[in-house]
């Protein structure tokens, strides 16, 4: 069940690059990025006030943990500006090959507490794959 979340967030994730990309070109970059965050925060809010969960929302949190909110506008504006030069299906696939790659070296040094899961040759065809994939559409140009 928990591969086919994933799957399905991979379909909602191609979905909200092409709409960020198209809300970009009409908007600009930075304001989109205001746009779709500040739609983003509301939607949160919402869901914190429906859990009654609004009460020491940062105890507890380590201040490098926040990082990820600086990440997470960093990943759109670059998605923004990639999908409207060169095409939504290249930018996912770069960004894939990136993620592959980084979630690879974190897991094998288990790097912020992941659990550790080391490189195996097992799984190397499947990274040769992926490469061999971008690798053509950046020489097809798609």
């Amino acid at each position: 069940m928990k591969r086919f979340l994933a799957f399905g967030n991979g379909l909602i994730v191609g979905v909200m690059v092409l709409l960020n990309g198209i809300l970009a070109l009409r908007f600009g970059n930075y304001m989109s990025l205001v746009i779709i965050y500040g739609f983003g925060v509301i939607i949160g809010l919402i869901m914190l006030l429906i859990k009654k969960d609004l009460k020491n929302i940062f105890k507890g949190i380590p201040k490098y943990l926040l990082i990820s909110g600086v990440l997470g506008v960093l990943n759109i504006f670059l998605n923004n500006v990639c999908v409207n030069h060169i095409g939504v299906s290249l930018t996912l696939a770069l960004c894939l090959a990136g993620q592959i790659i980084f979630s690879a070296v974190f897991e094998h040094f288990g790097f912020f507490g992941v659990i550790k899961k080391k490189l195996s040759v097992r799984k190397l065809p499947g990274y040769l794959l992926i490469g061999a994939g971008v690798a053509v559409m950046i020489v097809m140009g798609v």
